[in-house]
């Protein structure tokens, strides 16, 4: 069995989708692998994203 590696760009791509997220008003932070490695994706609080959401949709509604 080999070990995953993972691509030298992941650390830096999930930190422009926090950013992104950021700018959008919602917190995210860098996912990690079981090994500990950046993953290239964002993790969000469900609860916080479910509330953003409901946000942008009333604000939708004007």
């Amino acid at each position: 069995m080999t070990t995953p590696a993972g691509s030298p760009g992941d650390e830096l791509r999930a930190y422009y989708g926090c950013q992104q997220l950021d700018d959008a008003g919602l917190r995210a932070v860098p996912a990690y692998d079981e090994h500990g490695r950046p993953t290239g994706l964002v993790a969000i609080d469900p609860g916080e994203f479910a509330d953003w959401l409901e946000a942008l949709y009333e604000e939708g509604d004007d």
